[in-house]
């Protein structure tokens, strides 16, 4: 019988688990280096006019989900207002991606199989570079 803790997960497993979360996290560094595109640039400014107890300029609504606008007065308001911050919660954010790609590929598939699928999420994130990373 395999020896299990607390949480239920053998600790071969939260080992892996750690591992595959250390190597993604690194492969995922560049990404805080990239600058803000226009598409995250309008969000921000509509996420800082919530927060400044305005609503954003009605030419800048975007086709896109509106609740865009309240997540990065959230993000704003936990992380500040420059695109250092940006970019780290969206290293955070993909973070909690990875780990779900790897949770969903592993029961799926297995370890291994977790672990690839996580790493070329990243990379293919990343491949995206400054425009399109970040388009939550």
């Amino acid at each position: 019988m395999r020896e299990q803790s607390a949480s239920g997960a053998p600790p071969a497993d939260k080992a892996f688990t750690t591992m595959v979360m250390v190597i993604c996290a690194g492969l995922l560094l560049p990404i805080l280096s990239f600058r803000m595109g226009l598409d995250q640039g309008v969000f921000a400014y509509m996420g800082a006019e919530i927060l400044d107890g305005r609503w954003p300029y009605v030419d800048t609504w975007d086709h896109a989900f509106p609740g865009l606008m309240f997540l990065n007065a959230g993000e704003i308001l936990l992380f500040g207002k420059s695109g250092a911050m940006f970019r780290l919660f969206d290293w955070l954010y993909q973070l909690g991606c990875v780990y779900f790609v790897y949770s969903i590929t592993r029961r799926v598939s297995d370890r291994t199989g977790g672990y690839v699928a996580s790493a070329l999420y990243v990379l293919i994130y990343q491949g995206y570079g400054p425009w399109n990373t970040a388009q939550r």
